[in-house]
């Protein structure tokens, strides 16, 4: 089996957003081993579209892995390799060795397990470990969302942190939480932090005569939405 892990200098895991480099280990001789470093730089700086071309070069290097462990699950790297390119994304923390084991169980489990039904938006392939504990699925989220207040400005801005809102609210999905903001139209600009920008999205502002300009942040995408003139 291969796992792809981002580590530090100190071969702990860390997130793609943090100095680092991205190895794959394979245990097939009964160990696990590093057999490739890819290069994979993601600054926060970086446009949308440079950061999944980063990511799309590195899985080209990867010999087929498609299992990647990391400090975090969120962010628009985990997306892109969840979302567009099938990854199983986890995350845990420590040394990177002592977590491939249990990685590779769960991963066991998984294909052992009759797959179940669960929303576009649910967080499918989230894992999550903590030093000492064994990894725990996250829960799928439902298909309601509570209402959530935005953050607004003098100048009739508005800003709503997504990643925040999905978190507290384990009923949620992005369209649940958006679409009545978005609808509403009560802001003259709106700021949108996301792990990364819905499927669903760029439709939507299309319907409701809407464009966004995209920032690459640490977090994943800051989203400005405007009406269009």
């Amino acid at each position: 089996m291969k796992i792809a892990a981002y580590v530090d200098d100190n071969e702990c895991l860390a997130s793609p957003y943090h100095d680092g480099r991205l190895t794959v280990y394979d245990n097939t001789s009964g160990a696990w081993k590093p057999i490739r470093d890819v290069g994979l730089r993601i600054r926060a700086d970086m446009r949308l579209a440079d950061v999944k071309t980063a990511v799309r070069q590195a899985v080209a290097e990867m010999d087929g892995c498609s299992v990647f462990v990391s400090a975090t699950t969120t962010g628009l790297v985990n997306a892109v390799l969840q979302e567009e390119l099938g990854f199983h994304t986890w995350k845990s923390g420590g040394a990177c060795l002592e977590q491939l084991d249990v990685v590779a169980a769960k991963e066991a489990e998984l294909a052992a397990t009759p797959p179940a039904p669960v929303p576009l938006e649910a967080t499918a392939f989230g894992r999550k470990r903590c030093c000492g504990s064994q990894p725990a699925m996250l829960s799928p989220r439902r298909a309601s969302a509570a209402p959530i207040s935005l953050a607004r400005g003098a100048d009739g801005s508005s800003r709503v942190n997504l990643i925040e809102a999905l978190e507290n609210d384990a009923s949620g999905n992005s369209r649940d939480v958006l679409w009545p903001i978005l609808t509403e139209g009560a802001f003259s600009q709106l700021e949108i932090l996301c792990a990364h920008v819905p499927r669903w999205f760029a439709g939507a502002l299309e319907e409701l005569v809407l464009e966004a300009e995209y920032r690459t942040v640490r977090e994943g995408v800051l989203a400005v939405v405007s009406r269009k003139h």
